[in-house]
């Protein structure tokens, strides 16, 4: 019984030290939204992709990531793509992301120019809803 009292304490010891999170992938890590720029949360869906003009129309609020996937970034062991930028835009009409000229545009709303896109690169789009507030 001591033994196995022992092993539990040494088991609970050794999370404590290494912290709470997974080895494989940082943005598993406690915080990792703050700690990390290149951050996208594993629930983010994947909503469009491609060279060409990447077109989305969100339904509810929530956060839109657009990653460039040829440029990879190293966050501790693990290579991800460049979040290029984040937006929360409200529902309504389509908006629509061209690389070649790095603008997002929207029906109603002024063009957004992004002076950090690459044409030729792989973009995409990935969508979170905000989760439902509790009352």
């Amino acid at each position: 019984m001591r033994a196995i009292i022992c092993a539990c304490a040494a088991i609970i010891g050794l999370s404590l030290i290494n912290g709470c999170g997974s080895k494989d992938h940082p943005f598993t890590e406690w915080g990792a939204a703050q700690k990390y720029h290149d951050y996208v949360p594993a629930d983010a869906q994947i909503v469009a992709e491609g060279t060409g003009q990447l077109k989305f129309t969100p339904t509810t609020e929530g956060t839109l990531y657009l990653l460039d996937l040829s440029d990879m970034r190293q966050v501790k062991d693990t290579m991800v793509p460049h979040v290029v930028g984040t937006a929360g835009p409200l529902p309504g009409p389509e908006i629509t992301f061209d690389p070649n000229t790095g603008m997002f545009t929207r029906e109603g709303k002024d063009p957004v120019k992004l002076t950090t896109v690459v044409p030729g690169h792989k973009y995409q789009l990935r969508w979170e809803p905000n989760k439902p507030r509790e009352h």
